[in-house]
């Protein structure tokens, strides 16, 4: 299964059993806060809707507009700052790819889906796709489904096929579910709970992973907190933020997309009602999960995607531009 992070402002901590460490509370003050500018990018693009998902694929931001009716991917070349093509068809039928579940790089071209109503992860050779209109996907394997398990995201993939995100679980009596670091096995479909935290009703997390730390973070979108995880699965540290609950509020949203930009992290911080959206603050955090400061946006933002080599962190949006980027 896989995860995410997520930090919230003036930190309790809390210890979850021997040998994990504990950790400096982070400051809870405005000071840290400063405004920052979105440099939109949308008259580059066609047109699309609202809230579109991103992935950066190599040099080729990948936009999947899930709400289109026809193409799902639009694809933009950030070191030329153009728009290169789109693809991928939606439809059930051969070659059409329908409810899309999580991106997942494998850093050698080849960008995977899965698809949910086959149930399969598909490839997509992204060179090939944008140069060939009659490029067919190929089905990389059928997912190994069990005890309700559901890839929700990706985050990390490695060198073994394998790939590390988070994953939706069912209870006993599939009544509520709740996510789990988990690993997916691109070779046979297998999907595997490796984290070592007990079944929690209705809750969710983002993954994020810094594997030269040997570290997952697992980021509260239901809860104000972050697990802080070795690459076994093993919680080291949890984190809790001052509107921390155990019982989970339906409609909250604290922490989403997080990213690794260096030795920081970078997420999402909303603290409020999903329907007025995920949030217009990006908060940083170290390796160690020290709060280092925010950046507040003038509109709430949907997914954020780093890309190093010219230090910008593209932005997916609810308002205008609908895809921009901040200047690191």
């Amino acid at each position: 299964m896989m995860k995410t992070f997520v930090f919230g402002l003036g930190l309790l901590i809390t210890l979850c059993g021997c040998n994990r460490q504990s950790a400096d509370i982070w400051p809870g003050d405005t000071d840290m806060e400063s405004n920052t500018t979105i440099i939109g990018i949308d008259d580059e693009l066609p047109p699309m809707h609202a809230n579109a998902t991103m992935m950066m694929c190599g040099d080729t931001l990948v936009i999947h507009d899930h709400r289109s009716r026809d193409v799902q991917f639009l694809a933009y070349d950030v070191m030329q700052d153009k728009y290169v093509g789109s693809f991928g068809i939606l439809g059930d039928g051969p070659n059409e790819i329908m409810n899309c579940g999580p991106f997942i790089y494998d850093n050698k071209g080849v960008m995977y889906v899965i698809d949910c109503n086959k149930w399969h992860i598909v490839g997509y050779d992204l060179n090939k796709a944008l140069s060939d209109s009659t490029y067919q996907y190929f089905v990389k394997t059928r997912l190994n489904e069990e005890n309700g398990r559901r890839p929700l995201s990706a985050s990390y993939y490695g060198d073994d096929n394998n790939v590390l995100g988070t994953l939706h679980v069912c209870n006993e009596n599939y009544t509520s579910q709740s996510t789990h670091i988990g690993k997916v096995s691109l070779t046979t479909g297998k999907e595997e709970v490796i984290d070592d935290i007990e079944y929690a009703d209705n809750s969710r997390d983002d993954l994020v992973v810094m594997p030269e730390k040997d570290r997952m973070y697992a980021f509260g979108a239901t809860h104000d907190r972050v697990r802080v995880f070795d690459m076994d699965g093993h919680l080291i540290q949890e984190i809790r933020g001052p509107r921390f609950e155990e019982y989970h509020e339906p409609g909250m949203n604290f922490f989403s997309s997080p990213v690794v930009v260096g030795d920081s992290i970078y997420v999402i911080y909303g603290g409020k009602d999903l329907a007025q959206g995920y949030g217009d603050t990006i908060m940083v955090f170290d390796a160690d999960g020290n709060y280092k400061r925010s950046m507040k946006c003038d509109c709430n933002i949907f997914v954020i995607v780093p890309y190093p080599t010219t230090k910008r962190l593209y932005v997916s949006t609810y308002d205008t531009p609908q895809i921009g980027y901040i200047q690191l």
